[in-house]
């Protein structure tokens, strides 16, 4: 298992003319592979089509889930890996979200007596995370939205569903000092935004604080850039 410093969606491109665009007023906001604006990310309808590209998104600091029971659940390596679906300019601009990790043995409760609290990514019939993340701003710090996000917690034997539907966060970009797997990159930040938790019959009005990075590409920029 990697360690990094704390908790924790992007990609890049393969190359061709058809991804490569002139920056423009568009709408929503797009991914290019870094701050000139001149290459496009990928996305599924880029020719040749269904080769996105593909990021990875991890942790910077602790994803926490502020609880009010039990002290608040801690988790330092958690990881999700996302898509480019849409990067037109003219729709949302969306990714994926096929694919998450939080490491078992790093998500802790922090309560008196503390204890591990397995976090799963739920996911559908066919093998995957059924998520996706939205886009959109006019300028910097852009708005992310998560859709269709479920986490199960295993919470002293308890198994508990943590919907994050519609959780905003704020992106911002980075132009300089890249290091792969490393910060600083482009971020989303979750800060403190309102969740609902269901234990059984119990829901719990919780709260999400969460700091993530994008630590690898498909490209070989090792970061993207938003606008």
């Amino acid at each position: 298992m990697k360690k990094k410093l704390l908790v924790g969606v992007i990609s890049a491109l393969a190359g061709g003319a058809a991804s490569v665009a002139p920056a423009s007023a568009a709408p929503f906001p797009q991914f290019w592979t870094n701050a000139t604006k001149t290459t496009l990310l990928r996305s599924v309808t880029t020719v040749p089509k269904n080769q996105p590209d593909a990021m990875e998104f991890a942790n910077n600091g602790p994803v926490l889930f502020v609880t009010p029971a039990g002290g608040p659940i801690v988790c330092n390596e958690v990881e999700f890996g996302a898509t480019v679906v849409v990067n037109s300019g003219e729709l949302e601009t969306k990714l994926a979200l096929p694919f998450g990790i939080a490491e078992g043995d790093d998500c802790i409760q922090e309560a008196a007596r503390a204890f591990d609290v397995p976090t799963y990514f739920d996911t559908g019939a066919t093998g995957v995370v059924p998520a996706n993340i939205t886009f959109t701003g006019a300028a910097p710090p852009f708005t992310s939205i998560i859709h269709k996000l479920k986490l199960s917690q295993n919470r002293a034997g308890a198994f508990c569903t943590v919907n994050l539907e519609k959780v905003v966060g704020k992106v911002e970009n980075v132009v300089e000092g890249f290091v792969e797997e490393s910060p600083p990159n482009l971020s989303m930040n979750i800060e403190g935004f309102p969740i609902t938790t269901t234990c059984g019959k119990t829901k719990l009005k919780e709260m999400l604080f969460a700091h993530f990075f994008l630590e690898t590409m498909s490209t070989t920029t090792d970061t993207a850039f938003l606008g």
